[in-house]
C-alpha cells in the first residue's frame, strides 16, 4: 500500500511539472523580428580641389596678336585656380558605381607676357561619372574612373585685346581619374583624387572675339562621401 501511494504521488508531481513547462511557454512573448534591410546605394558626396592649367591655344582675328588673318597668341597661359564640387551617385555593386556633379571654378586670369592679352575667366561644370572601385584593403578603396558632361565658360574683365568683350559659352567636356578612399566609419569616406581634365573652349565677345581653345589641366581634389542608410 504505501508502495502505491509513493507512485500516484510521483506521478501526480509529474504530471503538474508537464502543465506548468507548457503553461510557461504559451505565456513566453514572441520573438522580435530580425530586419533584413540593407544599406542604400545612394551617396552625397563634396570635394575642393586645386586645377593647374596646361598652357591653351588662344586665338584671334585680324592682327590683334601681330599677325593676319587668324592669328594665336605667344605664350599665353591659365592660371592655376581652386574649384568646389558637389553630387550624388549609387554604388551599383561592389566594385562599380555611377554619379552626377556639379562644380564652379573660381575665377583665374588668361594673361601673355606681350601686353595683348589680359582677360578673367570662371567656369562651372557638370559631369556624369562611372568608377571601378579595385577593392577594400583595411579600409582603402582605389578606384580608375572618367565621366564626360559639359563646361560652362564666362569671359569677364577683358582689357587686352581692346576691342573685345565679355561672353559665356558651354562646351563639351570629360575627365579621367585615379583615387583611393578610405572608410572612416560605415557610412563615411574620405576620397582623394588625381584627375585629368579637357574642359573643350571659350570665346570673348566683341568686334574681334578671342577663342580660347583646349582649356586642359591636372587637378587634385579632396572630398567627402556620405552613404545613406549605411548605419
Amino acid at each position: 500500500m504505501k508502495v502505491l501511494k509513493s507512485l500516484l504521488v510521483a506521478t501526480g508531481f509529474s504530471v503538474l511539472g508537464g502543465l506548468s513547462v507548457a503553461q510557461a511557454a504559451d505565456l513566453a512573448p514572441p520573438a522580435a523580428p530580425v530586419s533584413m534591410s540593407e544599406p542604400s546605394c545612394w551617396y552625397s558626396r563634396v570635394d575642393v580641389g586645386g586645377a593647374f592649367n596646361l598652357r591653351p591655344d588662344v586665338t584671334a582675328p585680324g592682327v590683334v596678336f601681330g599677325g593676319s588673318g587668324t592669328a594665336s597668341a605667344l605664350d599665353e597661359k591659365i592660371s592655376p585656380l581652386a574649384f568646389v564640387e558637389a553630387g550624388t551617385g549609387c554604388q551599383v555593386t561592389d566594385i562599380m558605381r555611377v554619379e552626377v556633379t556639379g562644380g564652379y571654378r573660381f575665377k583665374t586670369s588668361i594673361t601673355d607676357p606681350y601686353a595683348s592679352l589680359n582677360m578673367d575667366l570662371t567656369t562651372y561644370t557638370a559631369f556624369a561619372n562611372v568608377y571601378w572601385d579595385i577593392t577594400n584593403y583595411a579600409g582603402f578603396t582605389p578606384y580608375l574612373g572618367g565621366g564626360v558632361g559639359l563646361a560652362y565658360h564666362q569671359i569677364n574683365g577683358v582689357t587686352l585685346p581692346a576691342t573685345a568683350t565679355g561672353d559665356g559659352r558651354a562646351s563639351f567636356a570629360y575627365n579621367l581619374a585615379a583615387g583611393v578612399s578610405y572608410d572612416l566609419t560605415d557610412a563615411m569616406k574620405l576620397d582623394v583624387a588625381y584627375r585629368f581634365s579637357d574642359l573643350g573652349y571659350a570665346r570673348s565677345g566683341g568686334a574681334t572675339p578671342v577663342t580660347v581653345d583646349k582649356i586642359r589641366s591636372h587637378e587634385i581634389k579632396v572630398g567627402l562621401r556620405y552613404t545613406w542608410g549605411a548605419w
